[in-house]
C-alpha cells in the first residue's frame, strides 16, 4: 500500500504523526493475516512544487523539460514508478486499486500557464524582484531567493491565510487537458486499477476556521468593512454571485438566516461548503464515472481537544 498524504499540495510531509501507519502494518498481519507492506512519500509543496509561469517554462525549456509546474506530482510519480520496479524485492505484490479520499483533482484549483503568470508575478513582488526586468534576472533572483521569504511569499501571492497550491494545465502532465468536473461522465477506471474508492468526511471545510478567523480584513460585501462577519452580509455576497432566487435557496436548505449567530453562521457554512467542495463532486463523479469505482463517507469524530474536537474531518 502506498500513502500520499494531502494538504492542498501546500503543508504536511510523511512523517507527520497522524499518518502513522504502524496500526495499519500491524493489524493487517495480526487481525486479517493479510501482512501489508505501507510505504509513504514526500514531495514538492507549495511554491517549490506547483509554481509555474512563463519565465519558468522557459527555463525548463532551456534545461531539456517539457512542461511546467506539477513538480510535486511528478514526484508521486517518480515514487510510484520506484515500487513498482523494487517491491518484487519485498514479496509483491504490486498495489492494484485506488482509495481517494477529501477531493478531485480540480480542488485545489487547475490554472492555464497564462492564469498561473499572475501568482508568479505577485510572488516576485512579494520578493521585492522587479517584474520589468530581464527575464533571465528575474530567475536567477527566484532560484537564489531566501526559502524562508519564498515561503511566506505565497500568502499575499494566493491572497489567502490558509493556502492552496493550484495545479498547471501544462499539456504535460497528463494527455491533454485536466478534466474539468463536467468531463468525469466520460472517466474509465484503467485496466491496471480495477477498483477505485472515493470518498469524504462529515467537516471537511473546518479546516478554513482561519480564513474565517481572518475575514474581517476583507469586507463580505461592496462597501463594507465589518470586524465581525454577519449573516446578512454574506447572504448579500451569495446575493452577487448567484442572484437572490439562488441565495434564497441556498439560505433555506441550509437555515441561514440574517439574523443567525457568527457562531452559526460558521457551522452552516462549512456544511453548505463541504457539500459543494467535497460531496457532491465526488458523488456526481462516482455516479457519471464508467467501472468499479465506489464512494464511502467518513464520519469518525476527532477525540482531540482543540478547535477540530467532536468533527469528522480529513487533516
Amino acid at each position: 500500500m502506498i500513502f500520499i498524504h494531502g494538504g492542498a499540495f501546500t503543508y504536511s510531509m510523511n512523517s507527520s504523526p497522524v499518518y502513522d501507519s504502524r496500526i495499519v502494518v500491524e493489524s493487517s498481519a495480526s487481525k486479517f493475516c493479510r501482512p501489508t507492506i505501507v510505504v509513504t512519500v514526500n514531495y514538492r509543496l507549495g511554491v517549490y512544487g506547483f509554481l509555474a509561469g512563463k519565465d519558468i517554462e522557459t527555463y525548463n525549456s532551456s534545461h531539456g523539460e517539457a512542461g511546467v509546474g506539477n513538480y510535486g506530482l511528478w514526484d508521486q510519480v517518480l515514487a510510484l514508478r520506484w515500487v513498482q520496479k523494487h517491491i518484487s524485492a519485498f514479496g509483491e505484490p504490486l498495489f492494484s486499486s485506488a482509495i481517494l479520499q477529501s477531493g478531485l483533482i480540480r480542488l485545489c484549483g487547475v490554472l492555464s500557464i497564462d492564469e498561473y503568470q499572475s501568482v508568479y508575478e505577485r510572488i516576485l513582488q512579494a520578493l521585492d524582484i522587479p517584474i520589468g526586468s530581464n527575464p533571465d534576472d528575474r530567475i536567477e533572483r527566484l532560484l537564489s531567493a531566501d526559502s524562508s521569504a519564498l515561503t511566506k511569499a505565497m500568502v499575499p501571492a494566493f491572497n489567502i491565510p490558509v493556502v492552496t497550491s493550484p495545479l498547471c494545465d501544462d499539456g504535460g502532465f497528463v494527455t491533454g487537458s485536466i478534466p474539468s468536473y463536467e468531463e468525469y461522465n466520460t472517466f474509465s477506471v484503467p485496466e491496471w486499477c480495477p477498483r477505485v474508492m472515493i470518498g469524504d468526511a462529515t467537516n471537511e471545510c473546518i479546516i478554513w476556521n482561519k480564513s474565517w478567523d481572518n475575514i474581517c480584513d476583507s469586507p463580505l460585501a461592496p462597501d463594507q468593512d465589518l470586524t465581525v462577519p454577519t449573516a446578512a452580509l454574506t447572504l448579500a455576497k451569495m446575493e452577487s454571485y448567484l442572484g437572490s432566487p439562488k441565495a434564497r435557496m441556498f439560505s433555506e436548505i441550509y437555515d441561514n438566516t440574517s439574523d443567525t449567530s457568527e457562531k452559526d453562521l460558521f457551522m452552516k457554512l462549512e456544511k453548505m461548503t463541504t457539500h459543494g467542495q467535497f460531496s457532491a463532486p465526488i458523488y456526481f463523479a462516482q455516479q457519471a464515472a464508467k467501472g468499479s469505482i465506489f464512494a464511502y463517507h467518513f464520519d469518525v469524530r476527532s477525540p482531540f481537544k482543540n478547535a477540530w474536537g467532536g468533527m469528522a474531518h480529513h487533516s
